[in-house]
């Protein structure tokens, strides 16, 4: 297994989950994270995460960072702002927050309230706001990478039933339609014991 980090020229039209596939592809292994994600017109510098490296993602992603563009424009060039163009990303970390921030939440979106990853405290408002955000995830996989259910303990064992839920509620597919990560990579075959519910 290839450990490190490297800078990849991402291109547009690429996302980062495209880039991130791909180095998959060449290095031929799974353990491949970013450290934050590039609207998918953007061109740029992504720096990519390979092996035990995976584990600085997060903490990488919330940092503030310093883009070309604004290097650029204090050196004196002209720049235009792309239409729909989004300066940054902030999503809401249950866990990180105050007893009364907390509270204020449940009380406004009572899915905050429900929490689905007990190792990592994820609440299913935290994975419905990611499923329903410009560029959502659309595995499981895709889930733990965007809010962290399924990193902690247990990697899954309570919460991924709880995340396949949600993602067929969500993108109203049935729940054998719902894949691991990739297409092909399924987690449920066939319904082997009795019972009224569809797979």
């Amino acid at each position: 297994m290839i450990n490190g980090i490297t800078v990849i020229y991402k291109e547009a039209g690429f996302t980062s989950h495209d880039v991130v596939a791909k180095m998959r592809g060449i290095c031929g292994q799974k353990k491949i994270g970013h450290t934050g994600t590039l609207d998918p017109m953007a061109t740029g510098v992504l720096p990519v995460c390979l092996g035990n490296a995976t584990r600085l993602c997060d903490m990488l992603a919330d940092r503030d960072k310093e883009y070309a563009a604004e290097l650029l424009e204090q050196a004196g060039l002209a720049l235009e702002k792309k239409d729909g163009f989004v300066c940054e990303r902030r999503r809401i970390r249950f866990k990180e927050l105050t007893a009364e921030e907390r509270a204020a939440l449940v009380e406004k979106e009572p899915a905050f309230g429900r929490v689905i990853c007990r190792c990592e405290t994820v609440t299913e408002g935290e994975i419905l706001e990611a499923l329903h955000s410009p560029i959502p995830p659309c595995s499981v996989d895709g889930v733990k990478r965007r809010v962290n259910a399924g990193m902690g303990r247990c990697q899954g064992g309570f919460c991924g039933p709880r995340v396949v839920d949600i993602l067929a509620r969500e993108l109203k597919l049935s729940p054998g339609d719902i894949v691991q990560d990739q297409a092909g990579s399924w987690l449920l075959d066939r319904q082997t014991k009795g019972g009224n519910r569809d797979v």
